[in-house]
């Protein structure tokens, strides 16, 4: 795995990306099945009300070419039909996590994001309006959010990511919960 990983994200080995996606797309299944025994509402839409994934920095962008993180994000999403959006943003270029400590990692991720405002305040409009219509019954009363990202060592990424995204939502008035999804753990 982590040769299939590398392939892909450092060579830009395109051909490994289905593999990857076809994969996170199981846990994804695994996941929906985790949330239905915790006997919390899921809506026919499907559980979540936007996926998102962890942003690179234009550095890293620049010498990769591509985001393995967004290209796995829109891929489930294109699979399971939930809205991909780029809820995120990266404050700052960070040296690579895997050269790092676990209080590195925590330190250097704990500014290295922000929300990106315009899309957040957008998908908050489009959620209310579907409460207050009550176009399903069912629908959450807790918006939805699930972060994509290729890998998780410490989860000092993830936890940045979520930390600023409930922070936004909250700010607006909106209860969140978010889920993650890596596709795998080191």
């Amino acid at each position: 795995m982590r040769g299939w990983l590398a392939q892909y994200k450092y060579r830009g080995n395109e051909k490994y990306g289905a593999l990857l996606v076809s994969m996170l797309s199981y846990a994804y299944r695994l996941l929906l099945q985790e949330i239905a025994l915790s006997k919390v509402t899921v809506t026919e839409r499907g559980s979540f009300d936007g996926v998102t994934y962890v942003p690179v920095s234009s550095v890293r962008l620049a010498e990769r070419g591509f985001n393995q993180a967004e290209q796995l994000a829109a891929g489930l999403a294109s699979q399971h039909r939930i809205s991909l959006m780029p809820l995120l943003e990266r404050r700052e270029h960070t040296e690579k996590q895997s050269f790092k400590t676990r209080q590195q990692r925590i330190l250097s991720m704990q500014e290295a994001f922000i929300t990106n405002t315009s899309v957040i305040e957008d998908l908050t409009t489009r959620w209310l309006r579907g409460q207050q219509r009550g176009l399903d019954r069912r629908m959450n009363v807790v918006m939805r959010i699930l972060i994509v990202d290729d890998i998780y060592t410490t989860g000092s990424t993830i936890n940045a990511c979520a930390t600023v995204l409930r922070n936004s939502f909250l700010q607006l008035g909106v209860s969140v919960e978010i889920y993650s999804l890596t596709w795998a753990r080191s």
